[in-house]
């Protein structure tokens, strides 16, 4: 419906009640973690962390071995933003991987190097 829009004013004392199973909701629908097999890892919401106009938004799923991990994959907030960047760090244990992953560049490869 038209005018019915929600204010979620994120980071705000007014922050709207739903607005963390929201977010978690729009982030699972848009940022997935692909398995070799073609299976959509599951994510569990930590939690946010807003600054200005940057919203840190934490992941969590459960460990997997490192060769499960095959494809990071984002798209994110593309359809409000033409220039929208989305920062990804995933991190195992004592290594964590960092992508950039635009409208242009939405998926990246994930690989973590046992030491």
């Amino acid at each position: 419906m038209k005018g019915t829009e929600t204010a979620w004013r994120l980071g705000d004392n007014r922050e709207h009640p739903s607005a963390d199973e929201a977010l978690f909701a729009y982030a699972s629908g848009h940022w997935h973690l692909i398995s070799p097999h073609s299976e959509t890892v599951s994510w569990t919401f930590i939690g946010k962390e807003v600054d200005y106009d940057l919203t840190f938004i934490y992941l969590e799923s459960a460990r997997a071995h490192p060769d499960s991990l095959a494809t990071m994959e984002s798209d994110g907030l593309f359809e409000l933003f033409e220039d929208q960047v989305n920062e990804v760090t995933i991190q195992r244990g004592d290594s964590s991987s960092r992508f950039w992953l635009t409208a242009e560049d939405p998926s990246k490869p994930v690989q973590f190097i046992d030491p």
